[in-house]
């Protein structure tokens, strides 16, 4: 065995050593094999690497990173055998997965539950094409989303997306006077495009007409200011730069990702206008084989409109895991979510990994000074611990359960459950 190794090295060492010496090396012949679904014209369109073109270690290396980012993707594996011309023979062996795949959530805190059945298909047309369609029960309160994405247009640069969307619930709004629960319906369509910059950064755009509507719960308590019911037409420009330097290596992640966002909403018949930024970075750091820790800071601004309808929301399904379905409103958040992930158990085709976590952040109520953020009153931390099974056949197939509690009040905890890791 030890003797195969020594040989393995020396044949990587060889096309290593040709291919640093010799930057216009050929490529006489690229080879795709493998358990994948994805179309090969596709997968060739991708490659930074061309048949009769000279190649790099450089470029082959992002080709695997290109190609083990590509949706049903497991890992990429290559191999180059240097031909007698000093023509390179390229092989992309590809480690694929199932790209269906079901959604199924439900998540309980104290006096709110919900759940979600649906499904997408993540390589429609064997092209990284995405549909996806899923309802969601919350506070028996129907939501639910359509949405699809062509990322590489005839595999190019360029590409887009559409969805439309329903999501409805019950939330306390908050008033001087007093707390007053309002049923939220939120209904709207949209469209948009992607510019790819190459392997590591996109821009993209986003237009989204939507209805939203808050109507007063009857059983609150009378007298309280605020409206009986609301509806608003709005418009929403959305443009976002992402930078993705994040490696994938089977359901492990090393490196780091940073998005920013800008967003306006026009209200239609209102003159007032609606701005916001931010700002989200993950990192990645691989402590171990088996072991991944991850890190998500999440800071966002807006215009700071003394009202109850303020647009960033404090929910366990979105930030702090326990909290809560929509508990509060805010108009400017500091979140920072972290969380080692191991895995215990990896077996043919199914992994499962035991997590803990630490959810915390800050939030500056509607009309208030930026000073807020830093006061104890505004400040939520939120620890726990969870699981994670991994179906590594099926494209990002991770079902996870997390509890978590609030360190200052220990009446306040939750069971969360979902498809995907949390970030």
């Amino acid at each position: 065995m030890r003797l195969v190794y020594l040989i393995c090295i020396f044949l990587f060492a060889h096309c290593y050593q040709s291919i640093a010496q010799n930057e216009g090396a050929t490529v006489s012949s690229i080879e795709i094999t493998g358990d994948h679904s994805l179309d090969k014209d596709f997968i060739l369109n991708r490659l930074k690497t061309k048949f009769k073109q000279p190649t790099t270690w450089e470029m082959i290396n992002i080709d695997q990173q290109r190609l083990n980012r590509l949706n049903g993707v497991q890992h990429t594996v290559i191999e180059i055998d240097t031909l007698a011309d000093k023509s390179l023979r390229i092989q992309y062996d590809i480690i694929g997965q199932k790209t269906i795949k079901p959604f199924v959530g439900l998540g309980r805190v104290r006096d709110n539950f919900w759940w979600q059945l649906g499904a997408a298909e993540f390589n429609l047309f064997q092209k990284n094409q995405s549909l996806l369609g899923y309802f969601q029960s919350q506070n028996n309160r129907p939501n639910g989303k359509l949405f699809y994405s062509n990322p590489h247009v005839n595999g190019g640069i360029w590409g887009y997306n559409v969805d439309a969307f329903y999501n409805a619930s019950v939330e306390p709004l908050f008033f001087e006077s007093g707390a007053a629960n309002y049923e939220y319906d939120l209904a709207g369509v949209g469209a948009g495009g992607v510019l790819h910059l190459g392997l590591l950064d996109k821009l993209h755009y986003t237009l989204t007409v939507f209805n939203e509507q808050f109507r007063r719960d009857p059983e609150a308590q009378q007298g309280l200011e605020g409206p009986e019911f609301l509806s608003q037409i709005k418009i929403l420009n959305s443009i976002g730069y992402v930078h993705d330097k994040v490696k994938y290596d089977f359901f492990y992640r090393e490196g780091l990702e940073h998005q920013i966002l800008l967003q306006s909403v026009n209200t239609i018949g209102d003159s007032n206008q609606f701005l916001s930024a931010s700002y989200e970075g993950r990192h990645y750091w691989r402590l171990a084989p088996k072991t991944n820790l991850a890190a998500q800071l999440r800071l966002a601004i807006g215009t700071n409109n003394d009202s109850p309808f303020a647009p960033f929301v404090l929910d366990s399904n979105f930030n702090l895991r326990g909290v809560g379905n929509r508990v509060d409103r805010a108009t400017a958040q500091i979140v920072l979510n972290v969380e080692l992930r191991q895995t215990v158990f990896r077996y043919k085709n199914i992994a499962a990994q035991v997590v803990g976590f630490s959810d915390s952040g800050t939030w500056r109520n509607p009309g208030a000074e930026l000073s807020v953020l830093s006061k104890r009153e505004n400040f939520r931390s939120f620890v726990g611990g969870g699981a994670r099974i991994i179906l590594t056949k099926v494209f990002d197939s991770v079902f996870r359960i997390d509890y978590g509690f609030d360190l200052y009040d220990r009446n306040v905890q939750g069971l969360v459950l979902g498809f995907g890791q949390f970030f």
